[in-house]
């Protein structure tokens, strides 16, 4: 193999290399230009695959910009979406995963707050999946207790203990005292919704064990609010007035510290007892004290109730006149509430995409000053300056045009134009520059639209030219940003509603407005036609309720009737001289006293039914000695079966005691266990097993008889759905659903196993609080 004589090569590149020559001077800058293109990419490529960590500064800095961005979650959710939003910009340009986690799992919750769930559910996966990357259960843990309260959020307090309780359940394992305690009172406030006063002390109790030097999650007011609760709900009065006296003044004088859900809840039951007291005065003057709350407009269900409950004040005092004013003053606030429901739902999605596009752009540009300051770095190496300072205007000139069509792209996919205008003193717009989406918004054609200038008064009428100019008049030369909602009427004639967002620069002869453009006229056409859909869904409810009440009270009459007949008719058999037709008639009546008692029985199933739905009914929590509860019950549903079926207990040796509602517990284990005995097909026994742990109670009743299908068990708690291999078995399929609401009600849980033609086997499961 030949060798290479590298001495000879150098010696011909030298002679090349000429500088009084233009070929030597082309071919030494040629010849830098590509060492330095291919250090420049070798250093490029190694930042992109190795981005910076962040320091440790940092990660305290964020990690306390999200334990403030949470705390202010339901107290100030405005500063909580800012401090959201900073969080999220801050830790993509340190890339910090976990505050990337909890930046997504606070907008899940602010989502929920503007009405946008589609939102909320993408914000919730991708906290989740981050958090799953890092191994990181104790985010996890927090988006537990996210999804808790969103479900207190949307008024699902019974649905909200069971992300509360996983959470405190990972905070254990983690030791993580701080968060166990706010887990523990969530709990504690959940529980006492229900009401579930022995497992909302219990918690209560275990929050206060694990108090922390950080005392205001969960604070004074909040924590003395819910023991005035537990206290009011068991007829201690004495010290619920006291506890709730506590926890008002301590929000009087820490405004920044309110809850208003605890501090509306206060209020109301203090009013209730100084009401029960006879002390209107009293009632009447910390109502009114709420309804003047900066809050009020942040918890709809309670303001409403404290605005009624005042009317009903005044009415009994017989001040009619006060009583009519606080019943307009309250249409004010149903008003300005759904106004302000809207807005938050219209200006989230807005708000947000105009921060991710400033933020693409504001990154971007940032970014590539960063990597052309170490551009000019590597040219003095080299000491080519001029050729650099050509590079780098060709490298710059690139990447803009890549972020201007990455940022159009962006603008695109959110619907979102940009505008570049000017109304001059003679009201006449000026267009300098826009982008496609805006000219056909206008509907300004491919043809026309080097039109650049179109009255005013052609697009908008004088109330929304007025609007134009108070804007000019607020945000000119002022370095705000207006966002404002315009409804023009386009040259096609059609009306647009436009979201503006941008800046008002001043000039002598009129304003200059830069910004971005939505088109909201869908969403608002959409909006409006959800609520109108919503109030058709609540009206129709109600409707079904009462017709389902007035139906079953309707029917009782009649039935009362009939069977009072049929008595009357069999006292007279006997009188029949002929034994045939004796025998024939008591069949008869025999059956027309089934099918009577069965109607009977479908009614009081139906409103049964409707009581669970509604709000009204009461719970009456004691204690119950499972065991011999339990062996009363079975006596009761077998005796007078024909055969009886054979019934195996399989109990602690230790009694079980439960807080439950004796009733409802009847209703539940003796459904089950006639079910068990209905649809039993074999001469085996049906098993009756008493199970404790840690946490739960398990009731679990099993019978060897025809099974349910597979494919029935998911709508099996549905109304008036059964299983299709039931065959002529009498029932309404009414029963398993109003189980599984009552077990609901009582906080436990229902499980189903099955396979057809083996085994059926129902699980209750009941916190051992």
């Amino acid at each position: 193999m030949k060798s290479i004589d590298f001495q000879k090569i150098k010696s011909q590149f030298l002679t090349q290399l000429d500088f009084n020559s233009t070929r030597g001077r082309l071919l030494f800058l040629g010849f830098s230009l590509i060492v330095f293109c291919v250090t420049f990419l070798v250093i490029y490529r190694f930042m992109a695959v190795h981005p910076q960590e962040p320091s440790e500064e940092e990660i305290i800095e964020l990690d306390s910009i999200a334990a403030k961005a949470r705390d202010l979650t339901r107290v100030n959710p405005r500063e909580s979406l800012t401090l959201t939003l900073e969080l999220l910009s801050k830790s993509q340009k340190s890339n910090y995963q976990r505050g990337l986690g909890n930046s997504y799992r606070l907008l899940a919750l602010a989502s929920v707050q503007a009405r946008n769930f589609v939102l909320t559910q993408e914000y919730i996966q991708k906290a989740k999946e981050i958090f799953i990357e890092l191994n990181d259960y104790s985010g996890l843990g927090d988006l537990e207790n996210t999804y808790g309260s969103l479900f207190i959020y949307m008024g699902d307090t019974v649905d909200a203990i069971g992300p509360f309780r996983r959470a405190y359940e990972i905070y254990s394992q983690l030791d993580r005292k701080d968060r166990m305690r706010v887990a523990a009172f969530n709990l504690a406030f959940s529980y006492s919704a229900i009401p579930n006063l022995d497992s909302s002390r219990y918690f209560l109790e275990i929050s206060e064990k694990l108090k922390t030097r950080k005392e205001e999650v969960p604070g004074f007011g909040i924590t003395q609010g819910l023991r005035g609760k537990i206290a009011y709900l068991e007829g201690d009065f004495p010290k619920a007035k006291q506890s709730f006296q506590d926890a008002l003044a301590y929000y009087y004088d820490n405004k920044e510290q309110e809850s208003f859900v605890a501090f509306f809840e206060s209020i109301l039951f203090l009013a209730r007892m100084y009401e029960a007291e006879g002390d209107l005065d009293a009632a009447q003057e910390i109502l009114i004290k709420g309804t003047t709350s900066e809050s009020i407009y942040l918890s709809e269900s309670l303001s409403r109730q404290i605005y009624i409950h005042l009317i009903k004040i005044y009415e009994s005092k017989g001040d009619y006149l006060s009583a009519y004013e606080v019943f307009w003053e309250k249409e004010r606030f149903e008003a300005e509430l759904e106004r302000r429901k809207v807005e938050l739902s219209k200006n989230f999605s807005a708000e947000l995409t105009l921060f991710q596009a400033f933020q693409i752009e504001n990154d971007q540009l940032s970014g590539r000053l960063t990597l052309i300051n170490r551009f000019i770095l590597l040219g003095g190496l080299f000491t080519f300056f001029l050729i650099l300072l050509f590079v780098r205007l060709l490298f710059l000139n690139a990447k803009n045009k890549e972020l201007k069509l990455l940022v159009e792209k962006s603008h695109e996919l959110a619907d979102i134009s940009t505008f570049h205008i000017k109304i001059d003193t003679n009201l006449d717009l000026d267009i300098f520059s826009t982008t496609p989406t805006a000219l056909n918004v206008l509907k300004l054609s491919a043809v026309s639209k080097d039109i650049t200038k179109i009255p005013l008064t052609r697009l908008l009428d004088e109330s929304e030219i007025e609007r134009v100019r108070q804007v000019g008049l607020e945000y000119g030369d002022t370095n705000r940003f207006f966002n404002e909602e315009f409804r023009i009427t386009n040259l096609a004639n059609e009306v647009k509603i436009l979201r503006l967002i941008g800046k008002v620069y001043g000039e002598v002869d009129g304003y200059v407005i830069r910004g971005i453009l939505l088109d909201k006229t869908l969403e608002t056409q959409a909006l409006e036609t959800i609520q109108l859909n919503l109030e058709k869904e609540k009206a129709l409810k109600e409707l079904r309720g009462q017709m389902m009440h007035m139906t079953s009270h309707e029917f009782r009459t009649p039935l009362s009737i009939v069977s009072n007949a049929v008595e009357l008719v069999g006292l007279q058999i006997p009188k029949v001289p002929n034994l045939e037709l004796q025998e024939k008639l008591e069949r008869t009546i025999s059956s027309a006293r089934s099918n009577i008692s069965k109607l009977v029985s479908m009614l009081d199933e139906l409103l049964l039914y409707e009581r669970l739905q509604s709000d009204e009914f009461e719970l009456n929590f004691e204690s119950v000695e499972l065991t011999s509860f339990l062996s009363v019950l079975v006596d009761e549903v077998i005796e007078g079966k024909n055969p009886q079926p054979k019934v195996e207990f399989h109990f602690p040796k230790m009694g079980l005691n439960l807080t439950s509602d004796r009733k409802l517990l009847y209703h539940i284990t003796s459904n089950l266990l006639s079910n068990s005995i209905k649809y039993l097909d074999k001469d085996l026994p049906i098993e009756i097993y008493l199970e404790k742990d840690s946490t739960h109670i398990h009731l679990r009743i099993k019978d060897q008889g025809i099974g349910i299908p597979e494919s029935d068990i998911e709508r099996l708690f549905t109304p008036f759905k059964r299983a299709s291999n039931v065959g002529d078995r009498q029932g309404t399929g009414l029963g398993l659903s109003i189980v599984k609401r009552m077990v609901d009600r009582l906080g436990g849980t229902l499980l189903v196993e099955s396979k057809v033609g083996e085994y059926t086997q129902f699980t209750v499961s009941f916190p051992n609080a």
